[in-house]
C-alpha cells in the first residue's frame, strides 16, 4: 500500500511539471524579457491592450523611427512559428486593412502601398507591406512618412513590427531595421 501512495504520488508530480511545462507563455512576458537596447534602439512603455487575446505592445525608438513590437495570439492555442499559420495570414491582412481604416478616418492621406512579400530574418520567415503616407492629425500634420508592419508567428504569438519614420528619414528607418529586425528575432527566439 506504500508504494502504491508513493507511485501515486510521483504520477502526480510529474503530470503536474507536464501540464507546467505544456502552459503556454503569456504575451507580455515575451515583450518584457526584451533588453532595453534592441537594434540601436532604446525601449519605450509597453502597454496592456487589456484583453489576452489582443495581448501587448512594447515601443523603441531610434533617430526619429518609431517602432512598436505587438505580440497577442487572436484566441489561437497555437501559432506555428514563421507565416504557414492562417492566423499569421489572418493578422497581415487585417493590419494592412488597419492603415486604410486610418486614412479613412483621416488620420493619414495620400496613402501609397510600397510594397509587399516575405522576408527572413535570422532563419524567420516573415510577411512584410511597406507603405508611405502623409500624416492628416495631430502634431506631425503634412509629415510624409515611410511605415512598414511585418508579421510572423513564434512561441504560439503573432509577433507584428510597426515602423514609422518621417521620409527625410528613409535611409535612418532601413539601417535601423537592418539592425533591429534581426536582433528583435533572436531575443523571442533566445529567451
Amino acid at each position: 500500500m506504500q508504494s502504491l501512495r508513493g507511485l501515486v504520488a510521483i504520477a502526480v508530480v510529474a503530470l503536474c511539471l507536464l501540464v507546467q511545462a505544456e502552459a503556454k507563455e503569456l504575451p507580455e512576458m515575451i515583450l518584457k524579457r526584451l533588453p532595453q537596447t534592441l537594434g540601436g534602439c532604446g525601449r519605450g512603455e509597453a502597454r496592456d491592450y487589456g484583453n489576452p487575446r489582443l495581448g501587448w505592445s512594447v515601443a523603441y525608438n531610434s533617430d526619429g523611427v518609431v517602432i512598436t513590437v505587438y505580440a497577442y495570439d487572436q484566441g489561437h492555442e497555437h501559432i506555428a512559428d514563421g507565416i504557414a499559420d492562417q492566423a499569421i495570414r489572418d493578422s497581415f491582412t487585417m493590419a494592412r486593412k488597419d492603415i486604410q481604416i486610418a486614412a479613412a478616418k483621416g488620420m493619414y492621406s495620400d496613402v501609397e502601398d510600397r510594397s509587399e512579400g516575405k522576408e527572413t530574418y535570422e532563419g524567420m520567415e516573415m510577411l512584410y507591406a511597406r507603405y508611405r503616407f502623409t500624416f492628416a492629425q495631430g502634431k506631425v500634420v503634412g509629415v510624409r512618412a515611410a511605415s512598414e508592419i511585418h508579421i510572423f508567428g513564434v512561441r504560439d504569438h503573432i509577433i507584428k513590427i510597426r515602423v514609422t519614420a518621417a521620409l527625410q528619414d528613409g535611409a535612418t528607418l532601413e539601417k535601423v531595421m537592418e539592425e533591429f529586425i534581426p536582433a528583435l528575432v533572436k531575443a523571442i527566439q533566445n529567451p
